[in-house]
């Protein structure tokens, strides 16, 4: 036990004299998190800068851009009908509304008055335009209605509305589905983080075979059992690190909630991260050189996390590639989030974790059985 420890202990101060190394190891799963908050961080939250071209001047469509200014997520300005196409054009709007030269005539007579909405980024924009914009002509309307089409009380009644008297009070409450999005994005980077982790740690082992650097190690009274089990032992105080490190800057620094106790989402990834090793030291079993392990792992990580939905949600992919997602051990982590964010109980996602740690006890014995047939102390002399 001491032979592995003193291994385990050189090793790590390998990796922090490496200086460049110890910088990757630390940022990276920074870098997940600034991703996660990049790719749904102002989901719903920022304001729509809308310019409006009033062609009537009547006292309903001064009415409606009075109700438009007190919605929330919009920014309101007139603009000049002959700037307005390119101020869209160039962005520095994100809509504009151009309402008719008859839109009072036409609520007045009971008819649907004409409202154009126009911007170059689709229907992010113009739904949420229209919808507010028809929510107030709604009203409008369901006013003339009780008018019996008497004009002067029409607009007694509207007089009644904008007067009338109510409480209203805000809460504002915490966006609990962006924070899961959140924290599942950053969830998916670290995934990958964690097997590139693995599979450069393991890759060490045949590259301290190609120096003749293990030949050295088998001099002194150590076993390669002892040798591999240090470096798993490495590799987990790495992975358990850069959890950390995650975990931090997710909870603390940006103050995004995951949606459940950090430390269920740090066992969750820890258990993950013993199958990523145990794929890694297969990728290392069967490899007989660096550059042929290097290329394994590109080859396996990449693709299966693309898969797994560790970069984007799996419901946007076909039907056939989700099937063989729920093959991918990253699948099941991702899925495990979910259901706990979902206010499932811990003891429901046990299968979840039995099937995880079946990946990870699969690889172990696969790569074991491998090094065994290669009498692995021989092929690294």
């Amino acid at each position: 036990m001491k032979e592995i420890w003193w291994l385990v202990a050189t090793s790590l101060r390998g990796i922090i004299k490496n200086k460049k190394k110890l910088l990757v190891y630390l940022v990276v799963p920074v870098i997940g998190v600034l991703i996660g908050l990049a790719a749904y961080g102002n989901d719903g939250r920022s304001s729509l800068s809308i310019g409006i071209v009033n062609n009537d001047h009547g006292i309903l469509s001064g009415e409606t851009i009075s109700y438009l200014k007190k919605t929330n997520h919009l920014q309101l300005s007139n603009i000049a009908p002959a700037a307005l196409q390119k101020k869209v054009a160039n962005s520095e709007l994100d809509g504009a509304i151009i309402i008719d030269a008859n839109f009072t005539r036409d609520l007045q007579s009971n008819k649907i008055p004409s409202v154009k909405i126009i911007s170059i980024k689709g229907a992010t924009v113009t739904a949420f335009v229209k919808r507010a914009i028809n929510q107030h002509v709604h009203t409008l309307m369901q006013l003339r209605n009780a008018s019996n089409g008497n004009n002067a009380t029409f607009e007694k009644r509207l007089a009644q509305y904008k007067e009338r008297s109510y409480t209203l009070s805000q809460t504002n409450v915490e966006n609990v589905g962006q924070n899961h999005k959140i924290s599942n994005q950053a969830t998916g980077f670290l995934l990958m983080i964690l097997l590139t982790a693995a599979g450069g740690l393991s890759e060490l082992i045949i590259k301290e075979r190609e120096r003749r650097t293990f030949l050295r190690i088998m001099a002194a009274p150590v076993s390669g059992l002892q040798y591999v089990i240090s470096n798993v032992l490495v590799s987990i105080v790495v992975m358990v690190v850069q959890i950390v490190i995650m975990l931090f800057f997710l909870s603390t620094v940006f103050s995004v909630s995951p949606g459940l106790p950090l430390w269920e989402m740090g066992g969750i990834l820890l258990l993950f991260s013993l199958a990523g090793i145990g794929l890694s030291l297969t990728i290392t079993a069967f490899s007989s050189s660096s550059t042929m392990a290097s290329a394994l792992n590109n080859l396996i990580f990449v693709p299966t996390c693309l898969l797994a939905g560790c970069f984007w949600p799996v419901e946007v992919m076909p039907k056939a590639m989700q099937k063989i997602a729920d093959f991918l051990p990253q699948r099941w982590v991702l899925d495990t989030l979910t259901q706990l964010q979902k206010g499932h109980s811990f003891a429901s996602i046990v299968v979840n974790l039995a099937v995880i740690a079946a990946f990870a006890l699969a690889f172990f014995m696969i790569a074991s059985y491998k090094f065994n047939r290669n009498n692995s102390v021989q092929s690294y002399i």
